[in-house]
């Protein structure tokens, strides 16, 4: 009696198939269950976030708390060791440091930013206009359109666009 003497290229390629096709049947999953799976992915990543943010913090905040050391090291406290001094001073001079600089930042830019608004709220103001205007025409010549007319005529409404760019 002949035994069965199994191939090994053929089982290869079995193995290959067989892994293939659970590849296939698993990404078919998740393509009928990606909302869950994206839904999953951004709560995971909002539960994070401060996690990063505080990384991010830490990061920005380190190399400023270690020249404050060594600058008071240097200047200040020269013959006597205070760790705890010299860390909590630090610490608080690094976070004044970073709250200074957001704040000449966000003064410095946010008048030329209201400037620059007003500027393109007034230049477009016309051109919103104009396709008002030409949407109005294409309105009365086609008689479709009257079912979406409302949504975008209060989209191209002049002060609607400007009280969104400039809410004040």
């Amino acid at each position: 009696m002949k035994l069965f003497k199994p191939n090994d290229k053929y089982t290869k390629i079995a193995i290959y198939s067989l892994i293939t096709i659970l590849c296939c049947i698993v990404f078919v999953i998740l393509c009928i269950n990606s909302t869950k799976i994206f839904s999953a992915i951004l709560t995971f990543l909002s539960a994070i976030k401060s996690i990063f943010y505080g990384i991010i913090i830490a990061l920005v905040i380190y190399p400023l708390i270690r020249s404050y050391e060594r600058m008071l090291k240097t200047f200040f406290f020269k013959k006597k060791d205070h760790p705890r001094i010299i860390q909590g001073v630090s610490i608080a001079g690094a976070y004044l440091t970073v709250v200074l600089v957001v704040f000449v930042l966000v003064f410095s830019i946010a008048p030329t930013m209201s400037h620059e608004l007003s500027n393109f709220t007034a230049e477009m103001s016309p051109k919103f206009s104009f396709y008002k205007d030409r949407f109005m025409a294409w309105k009365n010549e086609n008689e479709y359109v009257e079912v979406v007319y409302d949504k975008i005529s209060d989209f191209l409404n002049v002060s609607n666009i400007i009280s969104i760019i400039n809410p004040t």
